[in-house]
Order: structure tokens, then sequence, then C-alpha cells
């Protein structure tokens, strides 16, 4: 749903339009990755249309981002996200 966009959500689509070009990727294949239609993310860089927490989430993973790089965090790092193996969930559990 298209709104006024909010200097947050205008922020956010700045950072999410910098990464993805920084990376090399089209609007298509990063829509692709997450699982949106391309017109969706246009919204979501515009600021037009605010992402919800799952999207955000899977940006970060597909764009290799703490979450915090998209709220403009001091401290905010790029780095390779991973999910947990089987095995270090497993032993984080027990500790």
């Amino acid at each position: 749903m298209l709104q006024d966009p909010t200097a947050i959500d205008v922020a956010i689509g700045e950072r999410l339009r910098a990464r993805r070009v920084e990376l090399g990727m089209t609007r298509e294949g990063l829509a692709m990755l997450i699982g949106v239609a391309p017109d969706a993310l246009d919204g979501y860089e515009s600021g037009h249309v605010r992402l919800g927490a799952t999207t955000l989430l899977k940006l970060t993973q597909v764009l290799s981002v703490e979450l915090r790089y998209f709220l403009g965090r001091r401290g905010a790092s790029i780095h390779t996200v991973s999910s947990p193996t089987p095995a270090s969930r497993s032993s984080r559990a027990d500790g």
C-alpha cells in the first residue's frame, strides 16, 4: 500500500538500495531472492511501502548485513550472516 513516506522509511529504503547496488544486484534479482514483486522492492527503496519484519530479516540475510545497518545504528556492520547449524543450535540449548 502506498503511503506518505516517513523519514525512517526513506532512510531504510536508501540503505537498501545502496547495499543492493554495492553488491551489483538488480531489483528483479533481489526481489526474486526475498520472494516479492519488483514493484514492491521499488516501493521499499522509495520509502512508499513500509517493510515488514519478516521481509526486513530476509533482506539482512540476502544482503549480508546486520539489522542495525538498516536502522542506521552506530557501529552497524556489513558481514556475512549465516544461519546456525543444527549442531550449534543444540549445543547452545545445552550450555
